[in-house]
């Protein structure tokens, strides 16, 4: 009897052995003692030694995503504080104008002023500018994304989406992008709406032969703000 259990403690050992020889093994761990590595499972090993690296790795990767959304949201606020200032000074420019020299004045200004008032806003590594599906000046014609974007924009408008509340941002080959939709108002409309008075016309198709920015009506969409700031 004796000899038998002898014999079944031998068999037990060698069956233990022979199954971890076949396991791979870490070479080393610093937090487990060395009689034991020779023995224990890899996978046991990995999950001793990369427990803690894990939580680290999973902190900082909140951290990051954290700082990111942070940035981003500091990169809206920018953005849409030089849209509202930009857009202000276009406007009291052009209205102010229209009232003191007339609508073809208006229309002189806007072909040289404008471009002036948005290279002022395009500083500190901002671009800014406007642009359209149906342009006026033929140097805001939308890029591909723009284009994209200001078709989004004509889709929510037909499900009942405030205007106001059209804004698009995107980080994308290295750059932030922001747009924001133009509502067509009042005074615009002497300029770009349905009943323009000969005058009118005539300067229009002087200063911009290719002109498409016409026959808005009150509140539709007239293209968008487009800012670009370089990462």
């Amino acid at each position: 009897m004796k000899n038998l259990l002898i014999i079944g403690v031998l068999a037990i050992q060698c069956i233990s052995t022979n199954a971890f020889a076949e396991m791979p093994i870490s070479s080393t761990s610093s937090s487990i003692s060395s009689d034991l590595v020779t023995t224990m499972p890899a996978a046991v090993l990995l999950h001793s030694q990369t427990n803690s690296e894990i939580k680290d790795d999973d902190y900082e990767m909140s951290q990051q995503v954290n700082q990111s959304e942070k940035d981003t949201a500091r990169l809206i606020m920018v953005a849409q504080d030089i849209v509202r200032t930009f857009g202000t000074e276009l406007k009291v420019t052009l209205v102010g104008k229209m009232k003191t020299e007339g609508p073809v004045a208006a229309i002189q200004v806007c072909n040289v002023k404008a471009p002036i008032i948005a290279e002022k806003y395009s500083s500190d590594g901002w671009d800014v500018g406007r642009t359209s599906t149906k342009l006026r000046n033929t140097s805001n014609y939308p890029d591909e994304w723009e284009n994209a974007i200001l078709d989004q924009f004509a889709a929510q408008l037909t499900t009942g989406v405030d205007i106001d509340d059209l804004e698009v941002s995107a980080i994308m080959d290295g750059e932030y992008r922001y747009m924001k939709a133009i509502a067509m108002d009042g005074p615009c409309l002497i300029c770009h709406g349905e009943n323009l008075s000969p005058v009118v016309a005539k300067e229009i198709s002087r200063l911009y032969p290719q002109d498409k920015a016409i026959e808005y009506k009150l509140g539709e969409m007239r293209g968008a703000f487009t800012l670009r700031f370089k990462l």
